[in-house]
């Protein structure tokens, strides 16, 4: 994303603004917590995917 604004200083100079932002709206969506009580590694809780 990013935003450009130009402003003419003169008929031959310009000024340009810009902001670039990479990534802005990039988020993990985590899964669902493992349930399984009787997990042998003690997993129970913990959140192991995600998207």
């Amino acid at each position: 994303m990013n935003l450009l604004k130009r402003v003419r200083i003169n008929e031959t100079q310009e000024l340009q603004l810009r902001i670039d932002a990479v990534n802005l709206l990039n988020h993990p969506n985590f899964g669902d917590p493992n349930l399984n009580i009787n997990t042998p590694n003690n997993d129970f809780g913990r959140i192991t995917t995600a998207t």
